[in-house]
């Protein structure tokens, strides 16, 4: 669901997705640094360095234009999924377009006019005001709409290189909502992520995808108790078959906005219930991992290169 950090202990630097510099060499008559000293490096970049290049990297529009959402009220949303609701796009096209004349932004539209009509929509269901045959073609209409506005918003958030992570963004086995996954990815997509995903049968789906490449970050959607219940022994196999021994694993739906607290409990790394906090803290805990992975590996080179000087 990759963003590096800076190390630099005389050997390599490294700075989110980007390569300041070339590696030092390593000269056979020079030690490295203790391990206490990597250590304490360690948790400097990961508490200083990571968040100021986070922000200092994160695109210009990503929030520029926050001020646009008291642009979109109730009567909006209600306009907006009465039109969703009816067999045409054509207005429902003319009422984005009104709104990014008015200047609201596409991330507005994305984070406040389509999720908020996708939840007014679930109400309207559940009071008998629509039909399920209903709900899901004005659900599809939502993700015409994003595919329509997507290269607005690509274009807003500006010029990104890409990261080299890789993200697997899926519903738990045999849930079918789509549309908050489809979301999420996009916006990963925005921040530079390689981004693919899954409507998985069942469970062991996931197993086989994260056996067969090597997956950064998996992020697993859950909207039901049973979900919930099944999250445990489906994030442990996950972490089992997984090509990458330090795979993070990132939990949400709409079941987690009043159960964060449960992310230890069903083994994930994390809990993001904003997309915008999702991609955030997906960077952080990406590069944490990525960054533990490659001071083992200099500490190991280390090691062998002290044990060749005294063989």
């Amino acid at each position: 669901m990759s963003d590096g950090m800076t190390v630099d202990a005389g050997q390599r630097s490294y700075a989110l997705g980007r390569r300041f510099g070339k590696p030092a060499e390593i000269g056979k008559a020079k030690l490295s640094p203790p391990a206490e000293t990597l250590k304490q490096l360690a948790v400097l970049v990961e508490s200083q360095i990571i968040p100021r290049l986070l922000a200092a990297e994160r695109p210009s529009a990503f929030g520029k234009n926050r001020n646009n959402f008291s642009a979109l009220v109730s009567r909006d949303i209600e306009e907006f999924t009465d039109l969703l609701l009816a067999d045409d796009m054509a207005p429902i096209s003319v009422f984005i377009e009104h709104l990014r004349v008015k200047g609201v932004s596409v991330e507005a539209i994305y984070l406040q006019l389509l999720t908020g009509a996708a939840r007014h929509l679930g109400t309207r269901w559940e009071d008998d005001h629509c039909d399920f045959c209903e709900v899901s073609l004005a659900i599809w209409r939502i993700q015409q709409c994003m595919y329509e506005l997507r290269p607005a918003f690509f274009a807003e958030g500006g010029a990104v290189l890409p990261t080299g992570y890789r993200l697997l963004l899926a519903p738990l086995a045999a849930e079918q909502h789509t549309l908050g996954v489809m979301m999420t990815a996009e916006f990963f997509r925005r921040a530079g992520w390689d981004v693919s995903s899954e409507l998985p049968t069942r469970n062991d789906c996931l197993v086989d995808a994260v056996r067969a490449e090597h997956i950064d970050l998996i992020g697993i959607s859950v909207s039901s108790d049973s979900g919930i219940a099944e999250l445990p022994a489906a994030i442990a196999a996950v972490r089992r078959a997984s090509k990458n021994e330090r795979l993070s694993v990132m939990v949400g739906g709409w079941i987690f906005r009043d159960k964060c607290g449960l992310v230890e409990a069903v083994g994930a790394d994390f809990c993001a219930t904003d997309v915008r906090q999702a991609v955030t803290q997906g960077q952080i805990i990406v590069s944490r991992a990525n960054s533990a992975d490659k001071l083992e590996k200099e500490m190991n080179r280390t090691r062998a290169d002290l044990l060749c000087e005294t063989v």
